[in-house]
Parts: C-alpha cells; structure tokens; sequence
C-alpha cells in the first residue's frame, strides 16, 4: 500500500472565522424572530429568574426538552421541586409512534402523547415553564458556515441536500418552525410557550451526570462527550463536582470527529446507511482479526488519525473526504487504496425501512472485510484511549462519565475499564484508585431532551432528584386492556386473509406474585422447550436497547438460538450477537466484570452498555450470547426494575440451570415496538417466533400465536407448552434437555 502524506486541520482558518463571526448576528435576529433565544441572551436570563422565582413560592414546575428536527426527534417531561429536585417523568422518542427508525420529523406524535401525562399529574399547559431546544441553531449556523468554507470551493460540496454534515438546510428550516409547530401540536396547542436553545453537547453532559450515580459524588466527575458533531464542536469535556458542571475543553470542529469517522466508514464499508452501520459494524469487529500487528488493515488505517500531545484527535484530511462532501465523497485516494471503493449511498441497503423478508440478500461474510471492521475498532480505540488517558492525567479523576453516540460502542466501553486499571492508576498518576465508568441508557441523541431540561434545571440551581431517572421505560405508557383487545382482532382478520389463523389464551392477572409465577412459568417453560417468544408490557424503553419491555426470548444455552434469530426471526446478518438478561448472581458467576463497573451495586450493567468477558462456565452453558470475541452485551436485571422479567429467569433457572435469557429488541426492520398492533405485526413477520405475551395495564395477560404451518414449515407449539404448565405445580422444578 502505498505511503500516506498526512495533512490535519482546515486548509483555511481566517476567513472562515471571520465570516462566522459575522453570520452569528444575522443568526440570533434570525432565529429571535422565531421566537427562539440561547440560554446565554437576555432573554435566556429572563426565563431562568421567573423558573427561580416559581420554585421559591414552593410551586412545582414542568419543562420540556425538544429535538424538533435532525435525526432522533423527540421530547421529554421533567418536573422540577423546591425540594425534591429535578427528576425525568418521559422521553418520548418519534420513531416509536410513526414507525420510521431515527425519525426527522418534527414530533407532532411523541406532543400528542403528552397529553396522558398530563391527564395523571393533573397539569395543564400553563405548568409548562418553557420549551428547551437539544441545538443552539445560532452555533449551528455559525459553526457550519465556517466548516463549509474551511476547504473552499472543494467544501461547498457540504451545501448540498443530504450530504451536509454540518446540518441540512431542511433541517435548519424544520428547526426554525419550532413555535409554530408547537402552537399546533399536543398540550401546547395554541399557547404561547418561551423556546430557550440549549447547547447540544451540554445536554449529553448534563443528562449523563443526572442520570449517573456520581450525580452527588463528592469527587471530581470527568464527563467526556464524543459525539458525531454538536453545535460547536466533536467531543467536548468537562468536570462536574457536587452537581457543578466545567467545561475544560470543546475541539471546535465538526470534521475531526471520531464519531464521523467510524459512522463513514462503518457505513461506506459495511453497506447500511448512517445511524444504522455503527452498531452493525463493530458486532462483524469481532469476527475479524484485532491483532495490531497482524491485522494487514490496522496500520495503514491508523494513519486516518493523528494524535496530539494535548489529547486532541485529528481526522487526516489526505486521507478523508467527508470534509468536503460528506458521503458524496467519502474517500480520498490513500483511504480508498487501503479499502477499496466506498459503497454508494444508493447502493446501500437500509435495514430500518419496512422489510419485505422475501427480498433480504446480505453481502457476503469475508475475512476481508470483518479485518477491516476489526482494524476500525482499533483505530477508534486508538483515538478513545489517547483523549481518555490525556484527561485523567489532567483531573486524577476515577469517575468517568462517556455520552454522545460513540459511547454506544460497548466493547471500547469494557476495553477503557480494563485498560485505566488499579495498575494505570499507580504507575502513570501515582495514586490509588481506578476508573469507574458510567454510560447511560440513552448517550446518543435520543436522551438530549431529557438532557436540554436537565441542563436548564441544574444551571438555574435545581439538583437532580435521587434518582433523577427511576426507569427505562420512559417512552409513553402502558397499553389499555381495549386497545390490546382491538388489536388482536384486527390481528385475527389481517392473519385469516394470509392464510393463518391468529390464536390467544387470557393468562389472568399478573400483578400478584401467584399470577406473575404462573406467566413467568409459561415464558419460560416455551423459551426453555426451543421456543421464540415476544414480550409486551408496560411503557416502552427509551432509547436504542430493548430492556425487557419490548423484547423477544430466546434459550441461550441452545446453540442453534444465535442462527434460528437472525435468519429467522429478525432477517439480519449472521454477525450479528445475541445479548443476555439475567440475574446478578448469574453475571457474577458466569462473567468477568470490571471492577469499575461493581461499583453501585453492578448498576452499570442494567442498560446494555458495557460488554463483558464470559467465563469458560458461560461459553458451555449459554453459547447463544457469548459473541465470535469471547464478550457478551450484559443486562441485569432486578425484581424492583422489572418483575415479570427478573421471575422468569428465576424460572429459567429451575428449567435450563441458568438464570439467563437472549433478549433483542422486538422488532423486525422498524424501530422498536409502541403499542399492541406493532407487536401483533412482528409475530406475523417472524417466521420462527412461537408465540406473544401482552400485559396490558391493569396488568391482565394474554399470550397470541399463529396456529398451522406457516409458510417457512415452522409450527407453534404454544397449545403444548400451555397444556405442559397448567398440568405441573409451580413449585415443582422441571428442567428441561434441548
């Protein structure tokens, strides 16, 4: 291959800086016409003294945190106490109710939803303070003006529609509409609410310090935001003590971004579009070769980044072409002599799109190209570790918050807490300590809702409540008992005319721990037989992982369960893992887990963030959920968070030994389900899925399937396995052989 010359930074800096500095006024009177303000204007200030005020007469008031455009649209409610603190009460994500995954549009559905919870708290929309926006559009503008004119004329190619990653003109306009479209929409129809802009990555750190267990950590809290792009910059960091948040350092630049980098090329190499490739991408990681020095992809590909002495990551422009054209441009020759062409926007295939399960053709499975997700990840790591390392050499600090969308790259996530080990700590900053890690559930886009009203709590004096965020299952409520009834008979007929027929059996009420047995027995007597089952119950999780809520079931110790889901069941490729739930007693005897992240009770591993290492125990016993790597994406799970969940592998336990389960997400090609018709939807499209329980919310349950031989000769054996569960007492184990 040949030598790469290296070239970093913007060929221009001077005029791109001063015509930013002049477009910055045209863009506050721009957007104060549309009656939006930045926190920091007077206006801003003005907001913030009347939200004081009405804490100190005792009053309880709500805020609403806003994406209104860009990808991951949504809103979230947070209540504000003189005493109690700030704590979330929704996030409700677009995509959920319009069924297009990383929904742009602007959120009239997740508004309209809205409306339920107001009806509980009793509220109406004069409680709503004000409206906090996930951009500051005046940064935005500003910032994406320079960055189109850093590489000009060549970086105009940014102008164009869908290649901008500096925020598409549509974008902007959407966002710009704001009040308008709030005027029109949910509870704020026909009032007139102030609109406050946040900063995008203060919202990622503000929500991630909320929402952690260092909320109230008398230590210094180091919170680094790596994200895609913010509205000044790809990775800012700070220092939180005692709820008080400092920012140490922004890159101010929306190119050296390793957010980007991996999303490009993720997506130009893998073939599915942005948003969809990086979680795709570095699942196929762990099936290529992660030896730097004998991965023939790593070396050349490591000369993408550049490493300064002050911790900064710098995107070779040589090497990149996103800096100019984004993905119409992807590559310039030294990348492409070291991949090979990028795939084509237009050639890609998008996952999240309704599937026609006929028509799935995968790209082929290579060692090419799984070294090349390989020598990615490391790259990645690469850049992770080196700004990491930098900012604990600077702060001694041993807690780590790590938010924005990379954070979502869990296999860097466990590589960070083994590397800034006991030792790190000893030997590079000469004390005792290690580093404790904490991700939260939601560190990509779709937590900064919750995140702009944190921010503008907490910068007004309101401390985070204890906890600030009590559950997951944050995205709209629990099905009615009529809505789950509705949908089963439009089910029945929608099933009758594909020549099917829709069966369900009512379970009675699961509320009680004699109901909630019998349906935990009945899951996992299916589940424990070879059996795939879906789960729908109670509000839906909030963002990308499903957490029990809206999950399909499956038998890890059956080998066979990792190749029957993918092919299957979610029509996916066949380098995508399974992840496990299971109890904590389970985790702690069947893996590996880091020592910063024990700590607080193993809260760290609830949400699907972390991977960890299996023991030898867990490779024998549940080869499902251990990936190609030897890791496993943990959740545990507790019988205060979830219930049902937490007794059914309880009952796992009696039947396979292990009180373990496969959970992925219910959903096939779409977001993850919201309501009782999607759920009824995927069973239809999942070929090899047996059956569905529903729970609606007076907690009564039903479980659905599809009776006779479908298409693909799958049958359902729910008839046998209830039959099986009504004869044997629930206090009489059976384990059974698969």
């Amino acid at each position: 291959m040949s030598q790469v010359v290296a070239s970093i930074g913007p060929r221009f800096t001077r005029v791109p800086r001063l015509v930013a500095a002049f477009v910055r006024p045209l863009a506050r009177a721009l957007v104060g016409l549309r009656g939006m303000h930045s926190f920091a204007s007077r206006e801003g200030a003005k907001v913030g003294a009347a939200f004081r005020a009405r804490l100190a007469q005792g009053d309880t008031v709500y805020l609403l945190g806003l994406t209104p455009a860009s990808h991951n649209t949504g809103v979230a409610l947070i209540e504000c106490h003189p005493t109690r603190g700030a704590r979330v009460l929704a996030n409700l994500e677009e995509e959920r109710f319009s069924g297009e995954k990383h929904s742009e549009r602007f959120p009239t559905l997740s508004l309209d939803q809205l409306a339920s919870y107001f009806e509980r708290l009793g509220c109406t929309a004069d409680d709503i303070h004000c409206v906090l926006t996930t951009w500051d559009y005046v940064d935005l503008i500003s910032n994406g003006t320079r960055t189109m004119l850093e590489h000009a004329p060549a970086s105009f190619g940014l102008m164009r529609e869908g290649a901008s990653i500096a925020g598409e003109f549509s974008t902007l306009v959407q966002a710009l509409s704001t009040a308008k479209r709030l005027a029109k929409s949910g509870p704020l129809r026909n009032r007139r609410v102030p609109i406050i802009m946040m900063t995008h990555h203060e919202n990622h750190a503000y929500h991630a310090l909320a929402s952690s267990p260092f909320a109230h950590s008398d230590k210094p809290t180091l919170i680094m935001v790596l994200d895609g792009f913010g509205d000044n910059g790809s990775v800012s960091v700070y220092l939180a003590r005692k709820g008080e948040v400092e920012r140490l350092y922004c890159n101010r630049s929306l190119t050296d971004s390793l957010g980007i980098m991996y999303g490009m090329v993720s997506s130009t190499q893998g073939g599915w579009t942005l948003n969809s490739s990086e979680g795709r991408y570095m699942g196929a990681a762990a099936w290529g070769d992660q030896n730097r020095l004998r991965n023939r992809f790593y070396r050349p590909l490591r000369e993408l980044i550049h490493l300064s002495p002050n911790g900064e990551v710098l995107i070779n422009r040589k090497m990149a072409g996103w800096h100019l054209a984004a993905q119409d441009t992807p590559y310039l020759e030294p990348l492409t002599a070291v991949l090979g062409p990028a795939i084509a926007r237009e050639k890609m295939w998008n996952p999240d799109v309704i599937l026609n399960v006929d028509d799935i053709v995968h790209a082929e499975i290579t060692r090419e190209r799984v070294d090349k997700a390989a020598a990615l990840q490391m790259v990645f790591e690469d850049g992770l570790f080196h700004a990491v390392d930098h900012w604990l050499r600077k702060t001694k600090a041993e807690e780590l918050l790590l938010t924005g969308g990379t954070a979502l790259n869990c296999v860097a996530n466990m590589r960070l807490m083994e590397h800034f080990d006991d030792g790190y700590y000893e030997q590079q900053l000469g004390k005792k300590g290690r580093l404790s890690l904490w991700v939260s559930p939601t560190p990509g886009d779709a937590g900064t809702p919750m995140g702009a009203a944190l921010q503008f709590a907490m910068r007004n004096g309101v401390s985070p409540a204890k906890p600030c965020v009590a559950t997951p299952y944050l995205c709209g409520n629990a099905a009615p008992r009529s809505v789950v009834q509705q949908a089963l008979a439009e089910a029945t007929l929608r099933v009758a005319d594909s020549g099917g027929r829709l069966e369900h059996v009512e379970l009675g009420d699961c509320e009680g721990l004699e109901g909630r047995r019998r349906v935990a027995r009945l899951i996992a007597t299916a589940v424990a037989a070879g059996g795939v089952v879906g789960i729908f119950q109670g509000p839906a999780e909030t963002g990308p992982r499903a957490l029990g809520n809206r999950s399909i079931l499956a038998n890890p110790c059956d080998p066979n369960s990792l190749a029957l889901l993918n092919a299957k069941v979610k029509y996916r490729e066949r380098v995508r893992p399974l992840a496990p739930m299971l109890t904590a007693e389970a985790a702690r005897d069947l893996f590996e887990l880091a020592p910063g992240a024990e700590d607080y009770d193993l809260q760290a591993y609830e949400y699907m963030v972390l991977t960890v290492r299996a023991r030898q125990k867990a490779r024998d016993l549940t080869p499902a959920i251990v990936h190609e790597d030897g890791t496993s994406r943990i959740q545990v799970v507790r019988p205060q968070q979830n219930s049902l969940i937490y007794e059914y592998l309880k009952q796992m336990g009696e039947l396979v030994g292990v009180e373990v389960s496969v959970n992925t997400s219910l959903n096939v090609g779409s977001p993850i389900v919201q309501t009782p018709a999607q759920a009824l939807q995927v069973l239809q499209k999942a070929r090899a899925m047996d059956g569905l329980f529903m729970i609606a919310d007076d907690h009564r349950a039903v479980v659905a399937w599809i009776d006779g031989v479908r298409p693909s000769g799958d049958v359902s054996r729910m008839p046998e396995w209830l039959e099986q569960t009504q004869q044997r007492p629930l206090d009489q184990p059976h384990v059974v052989q698969v």
